[in-house]
């Protein structure tokens, strides 16, 4: 079993360019925020991206629920979780909470392709083992 942590938190800030006219934040920005939290869970499972020339890793889906509002200047937290590992692909879930509240509930897929061919692939073998280690119990 590993001892990696399988959620991990990001601290972010809505700011004032992630912001529309009427201060809300802007719907693109979840979507980096999602990026910002993979990467960086990904950087504390100690899987740099950079481990991978030969591969590439688009995403194939992307989703997210908007559930209450978040305005300029608000803090809130983005937690990132495996929630699928497949052969060629894997899926993250993501929640961006103010307070205790849940704001944004969000997916991405992920497919691995070949650097070379832009084709499906199999994950590399240390990223597959590590992500199937952090899958919740069923």
């Amino acid at each position: 079993m590993s001892t990696k942590a399988p959620c991990h938190t990001v601290p972010l800030r809505v700011s004032w360019e992630n912001t529309d006219s009427a201060g809300y934040i802007h719907n693109s920005v979840v979507f980096r925020w999602f990026e910002i939290g993979e990467l960086e869970w990904f950087r504390a499972l100690g899987i740099p991206w950079t481990a991978f020339p030969d591969h590439g890793f688009p995403r194939i889906h992307v989703e997210a629920d908007f559930r209450v509002p978040l305005y300029f200047e608000d803090a809130c937290v983005l937690e990132t979780r495996i929630v699928r590992v497949r052969a060629a692909g894997f899926s993250l879930a993501h929640t961006i909470r103010k307070d205790e509240t849940t704001a944004v509930t969000g997916r991405i897929d992920v497919c691995c392709v070949s650097a070379r061919t832009g084709r499906a692939c199999p994950l590399p073998d240390a990223m597959r083992t590590t992500l199937g280690e952090l899958l919740p119990c069923e």
